[in-house]
């Protein structure tokens, strides 16, 4: 009894102290701690723990302390306590336990160092004083010393730079703690080690091991999630433009619903937040949904779970109302209540169509162009391919089916098989005998199978 008022209860491996102390170390043994002190405070036939029965157990004189320690475990403060939520908020402790025994060592290391560093400039400075003081000729190598000194200091100017950065930092900035979940540059990491010039981290998506000077830490954006309160989470996505405001109204009430039964209140505030941000490019809704979760997420297994229930929620609550993503909705194409057609016209009817619309195109513009000179080189290649009464069709599948390498006007085969006839070329002197090319051969081809 003497050790136990006098705080030596640590001493007795049957103490209480002791006992809570070693089950704290081991997760297994922590969460049978939970459902032993559970099972301890709360009534028979109830299933959660209330603040009654802590003050029931306690005493009324010390009300104060139960409501201390309800308030501690009733994290999400909804008025009581489950088995689960009791099991979670002792693990929570001993692994806070553990990380703040981890981050006192590595701050004793870090401040162990800056004293040994600063121990021996006071012992240079002390040495460099007491010769001034009792060698008659030591101030005349002063002035040597002084410009070595001023020399290596710009040698060591970054290092300095470095150290008295680094001691700021952690020291008086002081931004997290072995074991904290931050985010430095949106990049998820925990806290591992915690150096004077360096701080070691474990990123959370893959687990990779990453050191980080903290001078450079210093210009960092970093955003610690495990001191944070209640965070909030955005959801975005995108439905069908044709989506009513009741449609949305209805979507908000299936998801007030499920944030306030009694499974999920333990997990998200009641609060909703539906916003719709833009219309986009008139063919859908941007909608965003923000939900408050009622702890941080330095619990990264306990964060995706609830973020998992969130998103099964949210998909069920869009299909029950029923929302659509864009382009859906109606019927699939071919189906019986949405046929495919094809409608088959003639060239004429299509050239007269695209006309048509190209001339009431044209007739809204408010400043009218003037016609490209392209548009016209069509229509006079066609009317000089009409133009050319020698050569005909029968005449352009001769020329096709002949020798590539053949020359057309010099190969007498050729020549019988186009009918070239020397009556067929103008007998006048200024006029030169015209032959056709293969390739005009080829491209005349090509428009009268057209």
């Amino acid at each position: 009894m003497t050790s136990e008022i006098v705080g030596a209860q640590g001493s007795n491996p049957t103490s209480a102290h002791s006992v809570v102390v070693k089950a704290l170390e081991m997760k297994t043994s922590t969460e049978a701690l939970a459902r032993r002190l559970w099972m301890s405070f709360v009534a028979e036939g109830k299933d959660a723990l209330y603040q009654e029965d802590i003050i029931q157990i306690l005493g009324s004189h010390r009300t104060e302390e139960a409501e201390h320690i309800f308030s501690t475990l009733d994290a999400d403060c909804n008025g009581d306590v489950s088995l689960d939520e009791m099991i979670m908020t002792v693990v929570e402790v001993a692994r806070e336990r553990k990380a703040l025994a981890r981050s006192m060592h590595d701050v004793t290391q870090a401040v162990r160092v800056l004293d040994r560093f600063l121990s021996v400039i006071v012992v240079v400075c002390v040495a460099m004083i007491y010769a001034a003081f009792f060698s008659s000729g030591f101030a005349k190598y002063l002035a040597t010393i002084g410009t070595q000194i001023a020399a290596i200091s710009f040698a060591l100017a970054g290092t300095a730079q470095e150290f008295l950065g680094s001691c700021i930092f952690l020291f008086v900035k002081h931004p997290y703690d072995v074991g904290d979940r931050v985010d430095i540059d949106k990049t998820p990491m925990i806290v591992e080690h915690v150096s004077l010039l360096y701080t070691v981290f474990r990123r959370v998506d893959n687990n990779k091991t990453v050191q980080i000077p903290n001078i450079v830490s210093n210009n960092m954006w970093i955003e610690n999630v495990s001191r944070s309160k209640a965070m909030k989470e955005q959801i975005s996505m995108t439905i069908n433009s044709s989506t009513s405001f009741d449609d949305i109204e209805l979507l908000r009430k299936e998801l007030q619903t499920f944030l306030t039964s009694h499974d999920n209140k333990r997990d998200f505030m009641p609060t909703l937040e539906l916003d719709i941000l833009s219309v986009g490019d008139m063919k859908q809704l941007e909608l965003r949904v923000e939900v408050t979760h009622k702890s941080n997420w330095s619990n990264e297994m306990l964060r995706a779970t609830r973020r998992n229930k969130l998103m099964c929620a949210l998909i069920a609550s869009l299909r029950a109302v029923p929302i659509y993503s864009p382009g859906c909705g109606g019927p699939l194409a071919g189906e019986p209540a949405n046929p495919s057609y094809s409608v088959s016209i003639s060239r004429e009817e299509a050239e007269a169509a695209r006309a048509k619309f190209d001339a009431e195109k044209a007739a809204k513009r408010l400043v009218a162009h003037a016609p490209k000179v392209a548009d016209a080189v069509p229509q006079a290649v066609s009317s000089a391919v009409d133009g050319n009464s020698y050569l005909r069709p029968a005449d352009v599948s001769a020329t096709s089916s002949g020798r590539p390498s053949a020359d057309l006007g010099r190969d007498p085969e050729h020549k019988n098989k186009l009918g070239l006839r020397r009556t067929d070329v103008s007998r006048d002197a200024s006029v030169a005998p015209q032959r056709p090319s293969s390739t005009y051969a080829r491209y005349a081809a090509s428009t009268a199978s057209q």
